[in-house]
């Protein structure tokens, strides 16, 4: 089962052939064979919300067998760093104005 969190044949080969009876827990193969995936818990994904990632077109992976948000793999990592900057450009015009505001008050009282 730890293996059907990755469609990859040739990387599950790969995990495979590292295995030892030592390391051949299911969370360690999981974590090895999603090591460089984004997962829906990430601060990222939370901060853009995975419904807007998935709105603007953003495929996922869901590893069949996990019950909370580490087991939803993002797939297309461009379009989460666009969808962050865009929120981040979207809290700095805010802050920005707020400030201007805020100063622009204090020169009136003075």
């Amino acid at each position: 089962m730890a293996f059907t969190i990755c469609d990859d044949h040739a990387r599950q080969e790969q995990v495979l052939d590292q295995l030892t009876h030592y390391n051949d827990d299911p969370s360690d193969i999981r974590a090895t064979l999603s090591d460089d995936e984004i997962t829906a818990s990430s601060r990222l994904v939370r901060f853009v919300t995975l419904t807007a990632y998935e709105k603007a077109g953003g495929g996922v992976q869901r590893d069949l067998f996990a019950t909370d948000d580490d087991g939803i793999f993002i797939l297309d990592r461009v379009l989460l760093d666009r969808l962050v900057s865009g929120r981040l450009d979207k809290a700095a015009k805010k802050v920005s104005k707020a400030g201007a505001l805020t100063s622009g008050t204090r020169r009136r009282r003075h």
